[in-house]
């Protein structure tokens, strides 16, 4: 039998009988079938994601702060993802400084994975945060990791809120769309 290029299921010969093409369909059925599940139950392929009610973080210093972590993610050799990350409210206690919000691997301590800006915010505005970006497997690693998102400010005095009653939870949501 043939096999497919990407993942190598059997398929049928051109020169094959065509009483043994229920038996050639099942067979390639059947290798979809297992690929399908053990991608999706274990190595991550779908949507991840996490979303934090109720996590508020008052940084009143210039140190990075850990503000939510995810789900555990497996990322898969040769996949291309699409990672967005959101937080509800960011809220400046002053009109001076910039805001740093990080996606990292783990902790603050991880490996950084993006970094978005916040700047020329109003004293006591609020504004919500997502960004969405590319990522491939050499990026991401192959190692199981739980992303997490982390805020610093210039200056001192931001406040952060994920609150469904207030203005949205914060998630960290990891799509595969294929190869890379």
């Amino acid at each position: 039998m043939a096999n497919t290029p990407v993942y190598g299921w059997e398929t049928p010969d051109d020169t094959d009988y065509v009483y043994q093409g229920a038996a050639a369909a099942r067979t390639t059925a059947n290798a979809i079938d297992s690929t399908l599940s053990t991608q999706l139950s274990t190595t991550g392929y779908g949507n991840v994601s996490a979303s934090r009610d109720t996590t508020s973080v008052l940084v009143a210093s210039t140190t990075e702060t850990l503000w939510f972590s995810g789900e555990g993610f497996t990322p898969v050799a040769g996949r291309l993802y699409e990672v967005t990350y959101s937080v509800g409210n960011i809220q400046k206690l002053t009109s001076t400084g910039v805001v740093y919000i990080y996606l990292r691997k783990t902790n603050t301590a991880g490996a950084l994975l993006d970094m978005g800006i916040w700047q020329s915010i109003s004293a006591n505005a609020g504004f919500p945060f997502s960004k969405t970006v590319l990522m491939t497997s050499t990026q991401l690693g192959t190692t199981a990791f739980a992303p997490a998102v982390s805020i610093q400010a210039s200056t001192n005095g931001v406040f952060g809120e994920n609150t469904v009653a207030g203005y949205g939870a914060g998630s960290i949501i990891i799509n595969d769309i294929g190869p890379s």
